[in-house]
């Protein structure tokens, strides 16, 4: 689907039936780089050490489950928040990658 589609943002389950999160995440960073900065993780397993280390890792906001529509509401926005912030600090030339 991410090949297929263009999305704004992702919520990616750590556990998913064909690739982990983890998994698929890897392949955004590589096929979809600028989707990979806008992903949130969630899952309402118990978080292993393994995914503890990757989450940390991926810098990315993180929000179990169960959570309910405001947590997601709030969390949303201060990822598009983020995603603006950037954006104008790379208008202004202050970014460089």
């Amino acid at each position: 689907m991410a090949q297929n589609n263009r999305y704004d943002y992702c919520i990616i389950d750590i556990k998913m039936p064909v690739m982990n999160g983890d998994e698929f995440y890897r392949w955004l960073q590589e096929e979809q780089p600028h989707l990979a900065s806008r992903v949130i993780f969630t899952t309402a397993d118990v978080i292993a050490k393994g995914t503890k280390i990757f989450l940390e890792q991926s810098d990315r906001p993180f929000l179990p489950k169960p959570f309910s529509s405001d947590e997601l509401r709030s969390l949303v926005r201060q990822v598009v928040m983020e995603r603006q912030r950037l954006a104008q600090k790379f208008r202004r030339g202050r970014l460089v990658t």
